[in-house]
């Protein structure tokens, strides 16, 4: 997008400094074709919320699947401690009871290998280290040494609190470009 932003505005200014009138149609035609992708954008974004939390929660369920396995660290594993870690957050959506066998056993390699522990990237900011979720899955996580609230959850609000303003934003950003376009149309007419 950002190159796409940059050829539109070196056209935009070859074609000022050059007085070039096929040049500033074809800036007119390109800001008035971006101005459309993002009015398209903002309007995707406020229709398909609903739809947006059900591709989050099979994306997820996918990724915990894969958990743990050493082949599918970078798909799985990274991505899922990532947001463990920033959301502060554990499991999908039961908590740190969702890596114990008594799950629904989404989280397959994992429980295979370590049905009583929970990743570390579950435990609460000073308890974590290195092996700081064993035996986490069966405890009551109440005792506040890992997360209690589950991924997908967290993970929805993030997005939709994030999706509203980027819709908000971008609404914002059509009306100064289309205040942009209407301004080109005055001063070309004279």
């Amino acid at each position: 997008m950002g190159l796409v932003v940059t050829v539109v505005g070196f056209i935009g200014y070859i074609g000022a400094t050059n007085e070039s009138t096929s040049l500033l149609i074809a800036f007119f035609i390109s800001v008035l074709m971006l101005v459309l992708l993002q009015t398209g954008l903002a309007i995707t974004i406020f229709v398909f919320q609903e739809e947006l939390e059900e591709q989050i929660t099979d994306s997820a369920r996918d990724k915990f699947r894969l958990y743990g396995n050493p082949n599918e660290s970078s798909i799985a594993t990274e991505p899922i401690d990532f947001v463990q870690k920033e959301l502060q957050c554990c499991g999908l959506s039961n908590g740190p009871f969702d890596w114990s066998d008594e799950s629904d056993r989404f989280a397959n390699y994992w429980i295979r290998t370590r049905s009583e522990d929970v990743p570390d990237s579950c435990c609460v900011g000073l308890e974590l280290s290195r092996n700081c979720g064993k035996g986490m899955a069966v405890r009551d996580p109440d005792k506040g040494a890992v997360y209690s609230k589950g991924c997908q959850t967290a993970l929805i609000e993030f997005f939709k609190g994030n999706l509203n303003v980027m819709g908000a934003l971008t609404i914002v950003l059509v009306g100064v470009q289309l205040a942009g376009l209407c301004l080109y149309i005055i001063i070309t007419d004279h």
